[in-house]
């Protein structure tokens, strides 16, 4: 159905809307028309007028659509369509696909901005595409009348619900008008931040009601997760909503959108805002698009980008200075896109880019990241609240040394503010540094090592609750927790790369040992490297229990004096494992718990003294490899010239200490 420029808006918002007959597929009625129908002329004046217009009378076709499909589910949904012919588009009200299930903005050629002189940050981002879940103001906005001094619900309290779980209880009362049968929610635990909006939810949910019954509330579909009514939340800080609630995203004022799509629009810039503000510009000139179970943006060239709270994300051939995925979102895809900074990826389950190239360093703090065909400029930044727990890295290039800059683990120290009660059990305040980082980072299932002044025990954590507002974490450990231990916790549980480059020729694996075993870091149990002193040593190791190590030099050093190849230990305590290799003796050795063969100058040193084996169980947290003038020396700054280089092979067999404990690996990506 296309509509003209006659009839306007009585024309548009009377189309009849009859039902399907009986066996047709339900597929969307799709309604086609131009912002030119509705008075915009494109030629870079304001539009405001124009935009309001069509959303009117869209959002007027969409709500007797609702009401007609609420007694008549036969009814075909509407899919609008809305063209921008090639011109410049300013407007100050960037509301205009509010409220509208199925929509498509085609702009090839258009270039949009708004030129909102509003104080308020939501009012001036390009285009906001949708109400998100915690808003209680109309599609006008703040600036246009504020929603008083509740400007969030943040939802009701329900009782522990269980994977499988076709119902919710409500903890209190009856269900509010906006939990309604038909309408979607958001079922929502565990805020793993204690700060920021959107909460940042580790298990969050979308399904339709069914029928509410009193406090009870019948779901479409079975819940996926588990969402208990006593996990840790912050009183104070309404974003750290830990306990399980259940949110209306679906208001009749503003519905759920099903599908927004946007394809080649062009942003430009509010010229209200000063110009060298570049770091307000980065973040309020976005293309927001929120509210929505699946959103696809193609062809656009954005300023920045910021999808929140949409449970699909697509983005296919776009270019943009900034984007900052944030919170609330299932998938989000990257595909064939230029993006000079990428960050954040904060509360998304599934992060994966393809042929993509980043500009600048970038942020990955998704929950697990496919990343194929992509080049990076900078590194890649892991550390952040909700860590990746796994990574694929294949085919990509890394025009830096390398690929990652992060905190391999998260460490908190027991005593005042983590306090042991029973030998397996910390406390922690809500508010105190302790209580955030093992919010951020714990969840049941977690892996953890406990680690004192000697050595380190594997266990997991049990059980999360609270107990009269205080944060409760139960642990699994071979002894029990003292004061003064440190608790760590992996940042990543899984990682695999596969031919991957990177900007100097040496580190192109197998030779990055700070990356992987061989293939993940949970399965894998052999690291091979090829080595040769005339390349960068200086490489961070991932943790494990070293069990033997073969180290065979193929060609010995040929400068003068002495120089050794040394593997130090830097933690959890530093200099306790040192194996030095002189380098040049040629032939191999062998360094075992049964034994070793050592050749030349050779040494291995543990706890500070010389032995004739590597000791059972000595676990190594992070290591590095260097080269020295002695066996004890410090580490080189110059590398060997080609002439001189000495070459070999390093083998090393590693027990990782997590391997059986470790929680079950993400869903496939």
């Amino acid at each position: 159905m296309t509509i003209g420029r006659r009839p306007l808006l009585a024309g548009l918002a009377a189309l009849p809307l009859a039902p399907m007959a009986w066996g047709q597929e339900r597929t969307p009625r799709r309604v086609a028309v131009s912002i030119r129908d509705f008075g915009a002329r494109g030629d870079g004046s304001d539009q405001t007028a124009a935009f309001r217009r069509v959303h009117a009378a869209l959002f007027t076709m969409q709500r007797r659509n609702d009401r007609e499909r609420a007694t008549d589910p036969s009814v075909p949904e509407l899919a609008f369509h809305l063209t921008l012919p090639p011109g410049r588009y300013d407007y100050a009200w960037n509301r205009w696909t509010w409220g509208l299930r199925r929509i498509t903005v085609e702009g090839y050629g258009a270039v949009i901005r708004c030129v909102t002189r509003s104080p308020f940050t939501v009012d001036q981002t390009v285009l906001h595409s949708n109400r998100e879940h915690y808003w209680v103001w109309d599609g006008h906005g703040p600036a246009y009348g504020p929603p008083g001094t509740n400007p969030e619900d943040w939802g009701l309290l329900i009782r522990t619900a269980r994977p499988g779980d076709r119902q919710v209880t409500l903890a209190s009362g009856k269900a509010a008008p906006a939990l309604r049968p038909g309408a979607w929610v958001l079922i929502q635990s565990y805020a793993q931040q204690q700060d920021g909006y959107p909460p940042n939810m580790r298990y969050f949910e979308r399904v339709r009601l069914e029928a509410v019954d009193g406090p009870e509330l019948h779901l479409d579909r079975p819940l996926q997760t588990l969402h208990k009514d006593d996990w840790p939340e912050h009183p104070t800080v309404m974003t750290a909503t830990g306990r399980a609630r259940v949110v209306a995203i679906d208001r009749p004022d503003c519905p759920l959108a099903l599908e927004q799509t946007f394809r080649g629009l062009t942003a430009a810039p509010n010229p209200n805002h000063e110009e060298a503000d570049s770091e307000r510009r980065v973040t309020v000139e976005t293309l927001t698009v929120a509210g929505a179970l699946r959103a696809v943006v193609e062809d656009c060239r954005l300023i920045a980008f910021l999808p929140t709270q949409v449970a699909e994300v697509v983005v296919r051939k776009c270019r943009m200075d900034y984007t900052e995925p944030d919170k609330l979102i299932d998938s989000l895809l990257f595909e064939d896109c230029a993006i000079q900074s990428l960050q954040q990826c904060t509360g998304i389950n599934r992060v994966t880019l393809r042929r993509c190239a980043i500009g600048r360093s970038s942020q990955f703090l998704g929950r697990a990241a496919l990343i194929e065909d992509s080049t990076f400029a900078g590194t890649i930044n892991l550390q952040g609240p909700t860590p990746t727990r796994s990574m694929v890295l294949r085919r990509c290039r890394f025009d830096s040394p390398r690929p990652f800059t992060r905190e391999e683990w998260i460490t908190v120290r027991i005593g005042a503010e983590a306090r042991p009660v029973d030998g397996r059990t910390l406390m922690a305040a809500p508010g105190t540094p302790a209580y955030g980082r093992l919010v951020d980072v714990l969840q049941e299932g977690s892996p953890v090592l406990l680690s004192d002044a000697g050595d380190s025990v594997a266990g997991t954590c049990i059980r999360i609750d609270s107990v009269n507002g205080t944060a409760r974490f139960t642990f699994d450990l071979p002894r029990s927790l003292r004061p003064g231990d440190r608790l760590e916790v992996p940042r990543l549980l899984q990682l695999s790369v596969t031919d991957c480059t990177f900007a100097d020729a040496a580190l192109v694996p197998p030779y990055v040992p700070d990356l992987d075993w061989g293939d993940e870091v949970r399965r894998s149990s052999r690291l091979r490297l090829d080595f040769a002193t005339d390349r960068p040593l200086r490489q961070v190791w991932l943790p494990g229990r070293i069990s033997a190590v073969e180290i065979a030099v193929t060609r010995p050093y040929g400068g003068k004096g002495g120089r050794f190849l040394v593997f130090q230990e830097q933690a959890p305590q530093f200099d306790q494992f040192s194996l030095s290799i002189d380098l040049a003796t040629a032939g191999q050795r062998r360094f075992s718990e049964s034994g070793v063969r050592m050749l030349g100058r050779d040494q291995l040193f543990v706890h500070g003294r010389p032995v004739d084996r590597i000791t059972g169980g000595h676990y190594l947290s992070r290591m590095i490899v260097m080269l020295a003038e002695s066996a004890r020396g410090a580490a080189l700054d110059t590398q060997d010239g080609t002439d001189e280089a000495a070459r070999g092979v390093i083998e090393a067999d590693i027990v990782n200490p997590l391997t059986d404990l470790c929680p079950p690996a993400p869903r496939a990506l």
